[in-house]
């Protein structure tokens, strides 16, 4: 009897889990339609203060993907150290003609 309430136990766990997944999935979805409708001319006085939360968290974490993604592209910009070459040469560890 203990196995099976350990089983449904940990059955329901997981449900929970999966649950609180769907729903932060579903939350965030919600987020970026709010976020298009916002560019595309709806007034944030229309917006509920959740749903204003909610925006701000957005821009926040469309922020922080934008100064990774310039970061990266910053890193990639960066020559390398002790490569000399044009772009377009090969380095194939023959003399330079």
């Amino acid at each position: 009897m203990a196995h099976r309430k350990f089983k449904n136990n940990t059955y329901l766990s997981d449900r929970e889990e999966r649950i609180k997944k769907l729903e932060q999935k579903y939350r965030h979805k919600k987020m970026e339609l709010l976020f298009n409708e916002v560019i595309e001319g709806k007034s944030t006085h229309e917006l509920d203060a959740e749903e204003l939360k909610d925006l701000i968290k957005l821009c926040v974490l469309k922020n922080a993907k934008v100064a990774e993604w310039e970061k990266q592209l910053h890193e990639h910009d960066q020559p390398i150290e002790g490569n000399d070459n044009y772009v377009g040469e090969k380095n194939d560890g023959g003399p330079k003609i």
